[in-house]
């Protein structure tokens, strides 16, 4: 007889800190890029907010009305 799994979701925030590894701290990790001088402050900008805002600003341009970071993300895409 075989025996078949459920499927079940788990929440990141359910998995402890150190399972999740670098995740957890991904943005400091990716930050060193800057610090150690291997890409500028304008590249890491855009590496972690603006390539994001182009993708989903240009399919759907109202995609970061009434956010946090609406004023922001105009400005990302008044410039592309």
């Amino acid at each position: 007889m075989t025996r078949v799994r459920s499927r079940t979701t788990v929440h990141v925030t359910q998995v402890r800190p150190r399972e999740r590894g670098a995740d957890a701290t991904g943005g400091a990790y990716a930050y060193e890029l800057v610090e150690n001088e291997l890409i500028t402050v304008d590249d890491f900008r855009d590496f972690t907010f603006a390539n994001a805002v182009r993708l989903w600003g240009t399919v759907h341009p109202a995609f970061f009305k009434s956010t946090v970071v609406e004023k922001q993300a105009a400005d990302v895409l008044a410039s592309a």
